[in-house]
């Protein structure tokens, strides 16, 4: 009976020190539009991350777009 407590208390303090810094990890949240990178390198306009994935959005909408005017079984490109 001793040892099985022992063993509980030995889990409960190991899951307590896991999880007890995870939650703390979670606790710094940060908004994409509060995260600035540098954009020389993708030739992008935004120099926050919510931009750039804003900019990837509207890039694949137009490629979708040119895609749908090409006839089925046809590869289109730009000349």
């Amino acid at each position: 009976m001793k040892k099985i407590i022992k063993n509980n208390i030995i889990a409960f303090i190991l899951s307590s020190i896991v999880f007890g810094s995870l939650g703390a990890y979670a606790a710094t949240v940060l908004n994409s539009s509060e995260v600035y990178y540098d954009n020389t390198n993708s030739g992008g306009i935004s120099n926050t991350v919510s931009g750039a994935i804003d900019e990837l959005y509207i890039i694949n909408d137009k490629i979708k777009e040119e895609e749908a005017k090409c006839p089925d079984d046809m590869i289109c490109v730009d000349k």
